[in-house]
């Protein structure tokens, strides 16, 4: 974090500061021009490379035009965080942009917006809009900007830098909006560490009573941080803390497109691999998680080649690929072009592959038929138990409790009448211990108390709640 400078030793460097500044703050007074809604230059490519130029500098109030030059590969230009998009929630074009098609966003928000592509979310940019120069914006502390001159910048530059922030505290960083929380850990990683920003999470989320909130794709995000500061060395930084969210951002980033070379790609599934084995053996759910966590890589990779991905799965140590598994067709159901399933075949990939990937499959298709196909838990039982396949129902079922649990803010009335919605009584049962399970395994504030409620004293779902207690260490 910044400190006040303070004593008299530090009088010379401050001048030097200022002038530093001085001179930073009267460049874009000679250079920036408002680019308008018409400038040619305002132009992003979206080429089988990434987005060409991967920096686009505009002005506030102009307009940014995406087109796809990607051969025949749909396209999708977004704001991070990759998948929800909610740093600059309205910069998404809510639909893949065609090959040969283009779209255009007008940049009404000052700010340096990172993005990424929704389709292949390892091809990231930067754009940097500036205040329209025209204009004077005020703070609780009066005018500061463009045209109040140079030395009102300066001090309001160090007003900025020295007089602390609404997320100084752990309240104050919990009361801001989301893209404001995510914009202020990316900062502090790179002001000081990601292990600054992974403590900064866990101070406010990580209680006495359990978890609160949803802390999970903050702590993807940190572990994308990780990566790009330490590649794969610093793997256990991540905790198992928050369902293992640091480990699958961490390892959603680890295969690098860039390079380019097949055969570095295959080394670099070893090297992740091994890098798994350092944070738990291979018995334990730290370890499961991790690989998961490449799952999410290896689809990202492939560009969502399903075939591809799981052949790469097959490369791991026989006894960790179903986790792979896992991981690939759970990105699959977050990232996959619209075009991928099909209402008409609503089971779709999981009647076309192999009996060895069927649970995996059948893990991912609950939230495929729940958020993209619009099925309710009714349809998504019956459509399961229509397949026949012992495989698909049992895990399909199971993932409709995890999903209920998640989706209901954790509150134990609402995930007994969800589990309620299915037809059939066992099925009703095997639901309600699933969710259970999830509140146990999410470390959910209050689960003790919860898990009761939601089991109604039901033998299978007490079993249930004491294997995950068991299997994630808690008491």
């Amino acid at each position: 974090m910044f400190h006040a400078p303070g004593g008299y030793g530090r009088i010379n460097e401050m001048k030097k500061s200022v002038f530093l500044i001085a001179c930073t703050f009267s460049i874009p007074l000679f250079v920036t021009a408002h680019g308008g809604t018409n400038d040619e230059n305002n132009i992003i490519r979206m080429t089988e490379n990434g987005f060409e130029p991967k920096e686009l500098t505009v002005t506030e109030g102009d307009e940014v035009l995406f087109i796809n030059n990607n051969g025949d590969v749909a396209r999708w230009p977004a704001s991070n965080f990759h998948p929800t998009h909610t740093l600059y929630p309205e910069f998404d074009p809510k639909i893949s942009i065609k090959p040969g098609e283009s779209w255009t966003f007008k940049f009404d928000k000052p700010g340096t917006w990172r993005m990424h592509d929704h389709l292949i979310p390892h091809f990231t940019g930067t754009i940097v809009v500036l205040e329209d120069p025209g204009k004077i914006a005020t703070t609780t502390e009066g005018p500061i900007l463009e045209n109040l001159g140079l030395w009102a910048k300066i001090k309001a530059f160090f007003l900025k830098l020295f007089r602390g922030s609404k997320a100084s505290t752990v309240s104050g960083f919990k009361s801001l909006d989301e893209k404001d929380k995510y914009a202020w850990l990316e900062d502090i990683a790179n002001k000081e560490t990601p292990e600054a920003a992974w403590r900064y999470v866990k101070a406010a989320y990580d209680t006495p009573e359990g978890v609160v909130g949803n802390p999970h794709d903050m702590a993807h995000l940190v572990g994308q941080l990780i990566y790009k500061k330490y590649g794969l060395e610093k793997l256990s930084i991540c905790d198992p803390i928050f369902a293992f969210g640091c480990y699958h951002g961490l390892m959603e980033v680890a295969f690098d497109k860039d390079r380019g070379y097949e055969d570095n790609y295959k080394k670099d599934l070893l090297v992740a691999q091994d890098g798994c084995k350092a944070v738990g053996d291979m018995s334990s759910p730290s370890y499961w998680s991790c690989i998961h966590g490449m799952g999410h890589g290896i689809a990202t990779f492939r560009n969502h080649s399903l075939d591809k991905s799981l052949k790469d799965c097959g490369t791991l140590d026989e006894g960790v690929r179903t986790y792979c598994h896992d991981g690939v067709f759970m990105e699959f159901s977050i990232s996959a072009p619209p075009d991928f399933y099909k209402k008409a075949d609503p089971i779709y990939p999981c009647d076309a592959v192999g009996e060895n990937y069927k649970v995996a499959c059948a893990r991912s298709q609950v939230q495929v038929m729940r958020l993209r196909l619009g099925f309710d838990t009714t349809e998504i039982a019956k459509t399961c138990k229509e397949t026949g396949n012992q495989n698909i129902i049992f895990h399909c079922v199971d993932a409709l409790g995890y999903f209920i649990a998640q989706t209901s803010a954790s509150d134990a009335q609402d995930i007994i009448a969800g589990c309620r919605e299915i037809a059939d009584g066992p099925s009703q049962e095997q639901c309600l211990a699933a969710a259970a399970g999830e509140l146990v395994f999410q470390n959910s504030a209050d689960w003790k108390d919860k898990v009761k409620e939601v089991c109604q004293g039901s033998d299978k779902c007490a079993e249930r709640v004491e294997q995950v207690k068991k299997s994630y260490g808690r008491q």
